[in-house]
């Protein structure tokens, strides 16, 4: 969603930005140049022109930010929704760079189990609205192809919260609207991640779940080959708290199969 504010203000929705990938059944955008190639549109922005030179993916990136979005000249607050990528679980959680005035606002009306405080990616849509001086936020909303509703409900509410925070409910009398007030009692604030990588393919087995406190050193899962031997004991890294959880058991070398949220800092 990305929203223009004000008591006369429009909502700009784009669902299924990439439904490409969605035909696909994956997160990536599919071109069949060169035999095929597979790209991720939250990494190309702002985009490139095919007048310019752009490919396929990045005309298409392109052509959303000037044409659908108008280049920032039709938004003032934008928000991108998510979900985790396949074969993962997590919670309630918000991307968001405190370094642009409006973004804490932004993260915090969403009342997030985990607000991860990051100068994001480039190429993201988050990041390219930053970039430009437009307050913007990434949120994820759970595990993909999985309807959890109550996660969808949070994010709803969110949604409502935002309108009122903006005065954008037309029913509510303009500079009438009391302040919309947070609760962050059980929100995380995080500065930093921190993955569990296996070393050997197999199958992973996790003892720990989204949200749960883990110390430096602690157990946290066991990958076994095909007839049960142990391959590999996993440890935290850090101390801090878990983000998400690999939920697919089979894993090949390198695969990350844990994330632990934690403040490089003393200060929240």
């Amino acid at each position: 969603m990305v929203s223009a504010g004000g008591l006369n203000g429009t909502i700009i929705g784009l669902p299924t930005m990439n439904p490409n990938g969605n035909i696909h059944n994956q997160r990536n955008f599919w071109t069949s140049s060169n035999n095929g190639f597979y790209y991720n549109l939250n990494r190309l922005m702002p985009g490139v022109s095919l007048e310019e030179g752009g490919d396929l993916a990045s005309s298409y990136d392109y052509t959303i930010w000037n044409g659908i979005w108008g280049n920032t000249s039709n938004v003032d607050i934008a928000v991108d929704f998510h979900t985790l990528s396949t074969g993962s679980d997590g919670p309630l959680w918000a991307y968001a760079d405190y370094a642009l005035p409006g973004v804490q606002r932004l993260a915090e009306l969403a009342q997030p189990d985990v607000i991860k405080i990051d100068p994001g990616e480039p190429g993201s849509v988050e990041t390219t609205w930053v970039d430009n001086a437009i307050p913007a936020i990434t949120l994820e909303i759970g595990p993909a192809k999985n309807w959890n509703q109550t996660l969808i409900g949070r994010a709803e509410s969110f949604v409502y919260r935002l309108l009122d925070d903006l005065q954008m409910d037309t029913t509510k009398p303009f500079n009438q609207t009391a302040p919309v007030t947070v609760d962050l009692s059980q929100t995380y604030k995080a500065t930093n991640v921190s993955s569990v990588s296996v070393m050997h393919s197999g199958w992973v087995e996790l003892n720990v779940t989204p949200l749960q406190d883990v110390t430096e050193g602690e157990a946290v899962g066991t990958v076994y080959n095909s007839w049960g031997d142990v391959l590999e004991e996993l440890t935290s890294p850090v101390t801090g708290r878990v983000l998400t959880v690999r939920v697919d058991a089979a894993v090949e070398q390198g695969a990350g199969v844990v994330d632990v949220v934690y403040n490089a800092t003393s200060s929240e």
